[in-house]
């Protein structure tokens, strides 16, 4: 499965034909209590596309929090919450090049001063894209700065560690910048081009018996 950085001019090969409007209905949180009111936004071509589900064949995970809700604002606004168990294996959504690697905090908690203490995989995918999965188990990176990484290789495990609420994986595609968190570019995975809260994501690329 090949990934794909798509230009916003190639609106035709992506079979978008506009922008599409998306209400989501948030309900009231202890993390963001301002955005209790449904939210609309423009849900513009994604910039990356062809992404594969970062787990083992055959897994699924529903998506828990989307794009613009609650801490999914400014830089991380176009990013997923996956309900991923602690543990988890996280595997490469895309060929390319580990550019970061932390995996030796153990703080976590569910508030904003806790956002700089997580683990985290940053995942270079080549045109100033790159992929970040975010909140992963201390000790469990399987990969290293520089290291060429193919589809589905493992790259780390789901834990608590930064800003967390509740064990999840936080991924986002970025565009590159000097530290690991970047600003967020809209993408789509090639299991589903509108991946909306509440859906499943069931990694699909898997070889056939």
């Amino acid at each position: 499965m090949k990934m794909a950085v798509v230009r916003h001019t190639s609106i035709n090969c992506l079979a978008i034909s506009g922008l599409a409007l998306l209400t989501l209905s948030l309900a009231p949180s202890p993390i963001s209590p301002d955005l209790e009111e449904p939210h609309l936004f423009e849900l513009p071509p994604p910039e990356v596309t062809g992404l594969v589900a970062p787990w083992s064949c055959g897994e699924e995970f529903t998506v828990s929090l989307g794009h613009h809700e609650r801490s999914h604002q400014g830089p991380g606004q176009w990013a997923w919450d996956f309900a991923t168990p602690k543990g988890t294996l996280l595997r490469a959504p895309a060929e390319g090049t580990i550019r970061m690697v932390r995996d030796d905090s153990l703080r976590h908690g569910c508030n904003p001063a806790y956002a700089w203490d997580a683990n985290y995989v940053v995942l270079e995918l080549g045109g100033g894209y790159e992929v970040l999965l975010l909140h992963l188990e201390a000790g469990s990176a399987l990969v290293e700065p520089g290291q060429r990484v193919s589809v589905g290789q493992p790259l780390a495990r789901v834990g608590d560690s930064g800003y967390v609420c509740g064990t999840h994986l936080h991924f986002q595609v970025q565009k590159s910048c000097s530290s690991w968190w970047c600003p967020s570019v809209p993408a789509a995975f090639s299991e589903d081009l509108r991946l909306e809260p509440g859906q499943v994501l069931r990694r699909t690329d898997c070889p056939t018996s």
